[in-house]
């Protein structure tokens, strides 16, 4: 069998999910939805999250899937959006994913890791989106360059 999570993106929540895991579970996925810390019924604190939290979360939802029974956590598969795009391409670093799928993906800085996400200079970041960015110094970019697939990261 083979299973995937969805990471939504900023703000949003794992309803957004919620139709595209059924469609998958029919296909006979076993799919796991779930929000992000400051996000849906935890949003008020969402201007003082982390992005070192939502990694946590994010790392958190891949381990209890991947400890369900009959779950083998080499064929885990990954959904992420924007700002779950980005968490996601982290993960990969982390934790054996075989597939990504990347919808949107956000990108930022690595400085300023435990700084609260909402409190990013909004400027500061648009503007390194537009910028070359060598994979090498950047943590997502680096585990997309790293990514292999189909098995543990390399």
């Amino acid at each position: 069998m083979k299973e995937c999570f969805f990471i939504h993106g900023w703000a949003g929540n794992k309803e957004q999910y919620l139709v595209r895991a059924r469609k998958d579970r029919c296909a006979g996925m076993l799919c796991l939805t779930f929000d992000l810390h400051g996000h849906a019924a935890t949003s008020a604190f969402q201007a003082t999250v982390t992005r070192e939290e939502n990694l946590a979360d994010v790392v958190a939802a891949y381990d209890f899937l991947a400890g369900l029974p009959n779950v083998n956590a080499n064929s885990i598969g990954v959904v992420g959006s924007s700002y779950g795009g980005y968490l996601a391409a982290i993960l990969t670093a982390l934790r054996p994913v075989q597939w990504l799928a990347l919808r949107a993906a956000a990108l930022h800085r690595d400085l300023d890791w435990t700084k609260p996400k909402g409190s990013l200079d909004r400027a500061d970041l648009n503007a390194y989106r537009l910028l070359s960015i060598n994979p090498a110094e950047n943590r997502a970019l680096e585990a997309c360059t790293n990514f292999g697939g189909d098995g543990p990261p390399r």
